[in-house]
């Protein structure tokens, strides 16, 4: 049901408490069908097919499947719950509740889920506020936003539903870590973080604003070095690259996509770092842009923004020399080397000054540095003869496959191809509202992964102590070991879990390949366009990793993504501390939109009219089988193109405006066309069908007083629902098409008529002509001296013409 049909309660005008109201009012309840159509009818009907369609959902999804249809997988991203329905839920759930109609009714076997990603900050913050134990207080926020969105009459399968704050969830989000980190794309690393001081967690860049604070707490966001996970994503970015073209979407996504991306033709090489000749253990990250060329580096390029990054990184190893390096760093200008400091190049292992080098690195936002080739780029070559660097100029000797197995094999890198405008993914949370990560820190073997057959690892309560959880044994030696306290990003829950609703209640694997397989890849996604870049790229990144492990067959997870743009509202914040606040919940009633009223009074104007005239009869007007014709092809035409605004852009908007032009059509017809043409009953048919999908309970109504008339003209399957009915296709009108007939009289432009005389009679056309309204208005009782008839247009001339020529002459 679109956002537009909402439904409508009446409240005690004194004590405005909801209160129950019996009605008979409309024909599914009385049999008798009321002529007008009036806003009380319209809250009737709500009520009683509410009922009714709920109902009729449950024991559909209790009958069992047919595996000869083929699938469609319509799947709208999952909500979190914060306890309400915002209009953005609305508008996105009641799109994709639209799209699940319109495939079933064109034969297919739709799944549509839902389910909650119900992890995270907001609703840790909001329970401790509350006193409360974030499971309890994200249970209660499931148990109403599911009312709410049953309220809504939304068709989901609810059978499939899933929350990732389960540990049935969770337990194969903490497999699919392992996974990653035995194929040695989860590790852990120092790296510098934004820290909220007052949610005591990390941030992503994304949550922090402007102005440097935190966009939940409204803290200065700090900086801090350490310990964190990351998924070595920038391994896939070729892969998710190449792949694009599979992803349909038509709002620049795929461009966003790309750009996020940037060019994965260079590589990461760690190079040794010398402080006043002594080497450390800590090496530096710099991107080689060209991985044949490594060797052929005559400096290491540094911008600006990263001093404070690379004085983090050496802080721990530059003991006495910490202050004087700290203090070269900060005195170097741009555009000079950093005195005291030269990474090694471990292809010949030259030792490379490290040059402040602004202009050049803002290319590469997310590489702490650069390596300066002359070879191939004129900035590098122009720092290098300034500062008389040794420069080499002569051809690569290795071919990139073999520089980037040299990297590997070195151990200074990973030796695959990556962008510099893309980081690995940093997934550490200092919370405990989230998936734990499954490592236990052994004092002999470092980071031990939990073996598969103890997971989950589940959460403490929040009254638990900590101290004791951590406490555990190492699964190699089984000596005393702790586990890891940090929890993963939301983000990884919601990256896989369209995999897990093809088989939710599996308890030995995340998910069968074989129903994967059957019911993947998404055939439309549909949700906010603030997700188009991190989301869809990490559910991308998981889906290629299962790909690579035999998991699933197909790489590419979303086949069409329907993005919707952001419905902005008032955002509070506090001035002296920046802490932004929710505002007050507001009580409010949701009318239908004036525009959509009048449409559903048309259509309940040409149903009435409908069962009127079948009640008495009338023969249909050589005058009016032309105006039928025009009908029957309008309705062709108009079943065409709603088809493929469903089928292709899913412009649902699109689709109700050409509904409306139709209704407007029908709704202005003659009476004999009503009761006797065929196919004015399959337009007003065809209309409510297709506005089924929209707004059911509406076009459930109308289709019982269709069902009800006593001789119908058309064969559709009257015996079953309107939700039943299969989707109206264009009918082949045979010879019967209408052509245009240009009229002038005394030599202007008149009217255009529409015939059907397809052997352009002369005689035939000048009677249909001199019969037209238009013509004998203008014509005024004058007498006519003449007609010329080419048969595409008529010139009529009158004795005023005549009059005319002879007055000039």
């Amino acid at each position: 049901m679109l956002a537009f049909q909402c439904k409508y309660q009446q409240v005690c005008r004194k004590c405005c408490l909801p209160i129950t109201v019996t009605a008979r009012n409309i024909y599914s309840e009385t049999s008798s069908w009321p002529q007008k159509y009036k806003k009380k009818t319209r809250v009737d009907i709500e009520r009683h097919w509410s009922t009714k369609l709920s109902e009729r959902w449950k024991k559909a999804q209790e009958t069992p499947k047919k595996n000869d249809k083929p699938k469609f997988y319509c799947l709208s991203m999952f909500p979190y719950p914060s306890g309400k329905l915002h209009m953005g839920h609305v508008r996105v759930y009641t799109i994709s509740d639209a799209m699940a109609h319109y495939h079933r009714m064109n034969g297919k076997e739709v799944l549509h889920p839902i389910g909650w990603d119900s992890f995270g900050l907001p609703a840790e913050n909001a329970a401790l506020t509350r006193g409360l134990d974030p499971a309890e207080w994200t249970e209660q926020n499931i148990a109403s936003m599911k009312h709410q969105l049953m309220d809504l009459d939304l068709f989901f399968d609810w059978k499939r539903e899933i929350s990732t704050c389960s540990p049935e969830y969770y337990k194969w989000t903490q497999y699919l870590f392992l996974k990653l980190f035995e194929s040695g794309l989860a590790y852990r690393s120092k790296a510098e973080v934004n820290w909220d001081p007052v949610d005591k967690t990390v941030l992503a860049n994304e949550q922090v604003d402007e102005d440097g604070r935190s966009w939940r707490s409204g803290a200065i966001v700090e900086k801090k070095n350490l310990e964190q996970w990351f998924l070595r994503i920038t391994k896939y970015s070729q892969s998710l690259l190449k792949s694009l073209g599979e992803l349909n979407e038509d709002v620049g996504v795929k461009a966003m996509q790309r750009h996020w991306i940037g060019d994965s033709s260079g590589t990461y090489c760690r190079f040794s770092v010398k402080i006043n000749g002594k080497t450390l253990t800590n090496k530096i990250p710099v991107y080689c842009t060209h991985p044949t060329y490594v060797s052929h580096g005559s400096h290491v390029n540094l911008q600006t923004s990263n001093l404070p990054q690379l004085a983090n990184l050496l802080e721990d190893n530059t003991q006495g020399d910490n202050k004087t390096i700290m203090q070269a760093i900060a005195a170097t200008a741009p555009g000079q080397p950093i005195d005291g400091i030269e990474l090694v190049n471990p292809f010949g292992n030259e030792n490379l000054k490290l040059v402040i080098s602004n202009q050049y690195c803002e290319a590469h936002d997310k590489a702490l540095s650069v390596l300066g080739l002359p070879v191939v780029n004129e900035d590098d070559l122009e720092i290098a003869k300034r500062l008389d660097f040794p420069i080499k100029m002569d051809k690569p000797t290795l071919s990139e496959d073999e520089a980037l197995a040299k990297i590997k094999s070195l151990g200074c890198g990973e030796g695959y191809l990556s962008s510099s405008k893309l980081a690995d993914w940093l997934i550490s949370r200092q919370r405990r509202w989230g998936t734990p990560i499954p490592i236990v820190y052994c004092p002999e073997h470092g980071a031990v992964a939990v073996p598969e057959d103890e997971l989950p690892v589940i959460l403490p309560k929040y009254h638990e102590s900590l101290d004791e959880w951590e406490k555990t044994t190492c699964p190699k030696c089984g000596s005393h070991a702790t586990r890891e306290t940090d929890t993963m990003d939301t983000f990884v829950d919601s990256s896989w879990y369209f995999f897990r609703y093809t088989d939710p209640h599996n308890s030995s694997e995340p998910f069968s390949r074989e129903l994967a397989d059957s019911l993947m890849p998404v055939d439309l996604y549909i949700g906010g366009k603030e997700h188009a870049v991190l989301h869809l790229y990490y559910a991308r990144f998981f889906s290629h990793f299962c790909a690579d492990l035999g998991m699933v067959k197909h790489r590419e997870p979303f086949k069409h993504l329907l993005a919707q743009g952001l419905i902005k509202g008032k955002t509070y914040r506090v001035k002296s501390s920046g802490k932004y606040l929710h505002p007050d919940d507001v009580l409010e009633k949701a009318d239908v939109i004036p525009g959509v009223m009048r449409w559903q009074m048309k259509m309940w104007r040409c149903v009435s009219n409908l069962r009127k005239s079948r009640e008495k009869g009338e023969v249909i007007t050589e005058v009016d089988k032309i105006r039928e014709l025009k009908l029957a092809q309008h309705t062709n035409n108009a079943i065409a193109q709603i088809t493929t605004l469903f089928d292709t852009s899913c412009t649902l908007s699109a689709a109700i405006t050409l509904l409306m032009t139709l209704a407007k059509d029908t709704s202005n017809c003659p009476s004999s066309i009503i009761a006797s043409s065929p196919h004015y009953e399959r337009s007003v048919c065809a209309q409510v069908i297709m506005s089924a999908p929209l707004m059911p309970h509406f076009a459930s109504e109308l289709w019982e007083g269709l069902r009800s008339m006593k001789s119908k003209l058309t064969d559709f399957d009257w015996d079953n629902h309107v939700l039943d009915q299969s989707w109206p296709k264009p009918i082949d009108l045979g010879q019967q098409t209408l052509h245009k007939l240009f009229v002038k009289v005394d030599n202007k432009h008149c009217t255009v008529i529409h015939h059907s005389n397809t052997n352009d009679d002369p005689e035939a056309l000048q009677k249909l002509t001199l019969q037209n309204n238009t013509v004998l208005s203008r014509i005024k009782g004058r007498k006519v001296t003449e007609i010329q008839n080419n048969g595409h247009q008529i010139e009529i001339h009158t004795d005023c013409c005549d009059v005319t020529k002879s007055s000039a002459s």
